[in-house]
């Protein structure tokens, strides 16, 4: 989360963090959870009302969508979560490659070469997951306007403008950080106060940037 927001929203995260570490957080877990889900669906749908007004349409729902909606965000979640685990593995492949180099099982030794590959080739891959968040933004819009976009695309288009959508958010992002930064350090009273409003808004210029690109997309 901190590679993709702002670095002036980690307060905002930090106090987020602190409360979900404690009793309180425990006892409301599976509450928190239920609400985020629900409320993540009702992100969801709104995106599609927002694509469906900027093509000039009126919005019906859709039962398929309305299912991408719900399993958007634990999908979102478990991608996160698979790719985390990834780079942390890296860390380790070097024991891993020596622990399963002692048994003599056939698709073990399968699973040997593999990580022999990615012993080989690790600085390559790091250097890889070093853009992981230009590559992130790039999944996270292109499947918004794959499942939402009201109307069939071109798909070549489709991915052009995802990727141009893409990089103003990276470039917006890198900064939007740098500008307020210099703002808000200027009084620490600004900085921590400021630190919510900072994240709020630059939440409302990612999405601006997004409905942009959708509109980019309807007039081609």
């Amino acid at each position: 989360v901190y590679r993709l927001f702002p670095n002036v929203a980690e307060n905002f995260l930090e106090n987020v963090l602190k409360f979900y570490n404690t009793n309180l957080s425990t006892n409301l877990s599976l509450i928190s959870i239920l609400l985020s889900l629900y409320f993540g669906k009702d992100l969801f749908i709104a995106i599609q009302m927002a694509f469906h007004y900027i093509w000039e349409l009126e919005y019906t729902p859709d039962r398929k969508k309305l299912f991408v909606s719900i399993l958007a965000l634990p999908f979102l979640v478990i991608i996160f979560i698979i790719f985390y685990l990834f780079k942390i593995l890296l860390q380790f492949v070097d024991e891993i490659k020596n622990y399963l180099e002692n048994f003599d099982v056939l698709f073990l030794k399968w699973l040997v070469v593999f990580v022999n590959f990615l012993n080989e080739n690790i600085n390559t891959i790091f250097s890889l997951l070093n853009i992981s968040e230009m590559i992130t933004f790039f999944v996270v819009v292109y499947l918004l306007f794959y499942f939402f976009t009201p109307i069939t695309v071109e798909r070549r288009i489709l991915v052009l403008i995802v990727f141009f959508v893409s990089l103003c958010l990276f470039i917006m992002r890198i900064l939007f950080e740098s500008v307020i930064i210099q703002f808000l350090s200027k009084n620490p009273l600004f900085l921590t106060v400021g630190s919510l409003f900072a994240f709020l808004v630059w939440v409302k210029l990612s999405f601006d940037i997004i409905l942009i690109g959708q509109r980019i997309l309807y007039y081609y």
